[in-house]
């Protein structure tokens, strides 16, 4: 498990990079991003880790994963799985597994 329930989740931002930034300048340049982000005023959404939890957004917004702290045993590892597809979609949906909670965090 979580060993700290105040993080462990994902961080988006409502921007995606400049057309001109190559894959490199997209995924190592942190300071570079940085500066993008602040410069355009971005806006910084934090979903809280839950297990079971599907996070489905475009892929192509700056994202992140929040600090964490967990369990090192097998079975209490941080799993992330990520998918990726050229179609793009403009919201961010947040699923709770079992399909009981399905909520719609935010469209850009």
């Amino acid at each position: 498990g979580n060993l700290n329930p105040d993080s462990g989740g994902l961080k988006v931002w409502n921007k995606i990079p400049p057309d001109d930034w190559d894959f490199h300048q997209y995924n190592s340049g942190v300071e570079k991003m940085k500066k993008f982000l602040s410069d355009n005023k971005s806006i910084e959404q934090t979903i809280p880790y839950k297990e079971n939890r599907a996070v489905i957004f475009n892929s192509k917004l700056f994202h992140s994963t929040d600090e964490f702290r967990f369990d090192d045993s097998y079975k209490n590892r941080r799993l992330n799985i990520t998918f990726l597809y050229e179609w793009v979609i403009n919201t961010i949906i947040i699923v709770n597994l079992p399909m009981d909670t399905f909520v719609l965090v935010k469209s850009y």
